[in-house]
């Protein structure tokens, strides 16, 4: 049902575990204790996406990809008033990609692999 503000209580379920989602997936790419099997399988998720002969999925694939190698900068109030289901907003050019790979712990060994 909706609560007073007219949110809808599932919404919001399931915005809560796109967040614990987001927050795990960002953990584990963001950490040098992570292994570099579960980093690279991680991007690996992301950049079979990118090929997708579906628009929307290449797009959700960039929001995904986007969020989870940026560095973590908003405050947990931000980030629960945002819903995983708006338009998607893509950044406005490649270079998020660029700055914010490149500084994962470990990309350099992802990569060569």
């Amino acid at each position: 049902g909706e609560d007073i503000f007219g949110t809808d209580k599932t919404k919001r379920k399931k915005n809560k575990k796109h967040q614990q989602l987001l927050a795990r997936l960002q953990d584990l790419v963001h950490s040098s204790s992570t292994e570099s099997k579960t980093m690279k399988e991680v991007l690996d998720y992301f950049l079979q996406r990118l090929a997708s002969v579906q628009a929307s999925t290449r797009q959700q694939a960039v929001k995904g990809l986007s969020s989870v190698v940026a560095s973590v900068t908003k405050s947990p109030e931000m980030v629960e008033d945002e819903s995983m289901d708006t338009d998607i907003k893509l950044p406005e050019s490649g270079d998020w990609l660029l700055e914010h790979m490149p500084s994962l712990p470990l990309f350099h060994e992802v990569k060569d692999s």
